[in-house]
């Protein structure tokens, strides 16, 4: 799941049981823009590095591939 406009703040928790959260704030710490992605704990992935800049904020990720 990818999310905009989160308005996170260091003083903020989310979980969601067998999935893992990556975000990324406003790097002024206020509750303003900010993202994030929920991927399930089991999906082979990493987090990649972080965008935070006044203007926009990205969260990124990659997930491994698998084969079927």
């Amino acid at each position: 799941m990818l999310i905009s406009e989160t308005h996170f703040t260091t003083k903020n928790y989310f979980s969601i049981p067998r999935y893992k959260l990556y975000y990324t704030n406003h790097p002024d710490g206020k509750a303003d823009g900010g993202t994030a992605v929920i991927i399930n704990e089991t999906s082979e992935h990493h987090e990649l590095l972080k965008y935070e800049e006044d203007c926009i904020q990205a969260t990124s990720i990659k997930q491994e591939k698998t084969s079927i």
